[in-house]
This record gives structure tokens, sequence and C-alpha cells, in this order.
């Protein structure tokens, strides 16, 4: 019964305290609401939210566009629909036996190729010789645009599963990669 005394007393004296320090420095109170948290990290997520490059130009294209192309140009020669599935799909390594094998494989990654010209695109994109890439170049957007069209011409072959369809996307994949190949790769080293 003494504890809860003390206890009780305690507590009192705890919001007796805080009560009257709001009431002899009312500007502290007003301050603390006013103010923003200084540490706040609000800020820190928008920062690290905003599309930055995080490889290098040669790393982009051998970890997205080279493998995603390679699916495009299997349908070339080859139905996508007689792919047999991995034994395991789900750790399938081959995107065409995955999960999303076969034609769903080649509409995956026509996209991936058409959503790849955004990240060609970051303003702080580096080639693997440390140079800058070219992204404010005339000609580097409108081979960037390409790309785009060419992944979403393959896209849209894909969904017809007409295999005439796709050797002309592969064509235009293949007419854009060499396009920009030609004037950046080999003129200036920018991989």
């Amino acid at each position: 019964m003494k504890l809860r005394l003390m206890t009780f007393l305690a507590l009192c004296l705890v919001l007796l305290a805080c009560a009257l320090t709001n009431v002899l420095f009312p500007e502290r109170l007003a301050n603390a609401q006013a103010k923003p948290a200084q540490n706040s990290a609000a800020p820190a997520a928008a920062k690290s939210s905003a599309p930055r490059a995080v490889s290098d130009l040669n790393q982009l294209m051998r970890s997205i566009l080279f493998n995603n192309a390679n699916v495009i140009f299997f349908a070339q020669n080859e139905d996508p629909a007689a792919v047999k599935r991995d034994a395991k799909p789900s750790g399938a390594t081959d995107p065409l036996a995955g999960v999303y094998g076969g034609w769903a494989a080649e509409e995956n990654s026509a996209m991936a190729l058409a959503e790849a010209a955004n990240l060609l695109n970051l303003p702080d994109r580096m080639c693997s010789n440390g140079k800058t890439a070219p992204v404010n170049d005339p000609e580097w957007q409108k081979y960037v645009e390409g790309l785009r069209a060419a992944g979403l011409a393959a896209y849209q072959a894909a969904q017809t599963k007409n295999m005439d369809k796709m050797l002309d996307a592969s064509d235009q994949v293949g007419t854009a990669c060499l396009n920009c190949h030609d004037r950046f790769r080999q003129r200036t080293r920018c991989e």
C-alpha cells in the first residue's frame, strides 16, 4: 500500500512539473510544436528514392539489355512455347524455362528493353572507362528512343505469338543496338 502511494505521489509530481513548465515557459511548447524535427527521415527518404545510376553503362548492358535481347532473338528461329519448363521453374536461370517462360518470357524481356531506355538516360550514368555517358547528346536520345520503340514492338509481336512478327521485332531490336553501338561504343569507347 505504501509503495502504491509513493508511486502515485511521484507520478503527480512529474505531471505537476510538466504542467508548470508549460505555464511558466509557454514559448518552449510553441517552438516545439512549430518546428519539425531536425533529424526527420522524410527528406532522406525522398532523396534516396530519386532515380540514380548504380552501375556503369557496361554493367547495365550486361545485366539487363544483353540478356533480354537474347530472349527476343531466341524467337527468331525457335518457338518459345516449345521450351521445356525447368524441373524447378521458380529457380530456373533461363527465363524461357522459368515460371514466366515461353511467350510470357518474350513479353517480359521486351518490356525490360523498353523500360531500360529510362535507365540509359539517368543523368549520372557513367561509362566503364570513367567517362560520363553522353545522355544529353541528341543522337544518344534518338537511339534510346529507338530501343524503347523496338522493345514495345517486340512486346506487341510477342503478344501475337507469331514467329514472323518476332523475326521483324528481333530485327528492330538488333538495329537499335547496332545504331547506338556503332556511334557510341566503337567511336567513343563508352561502354
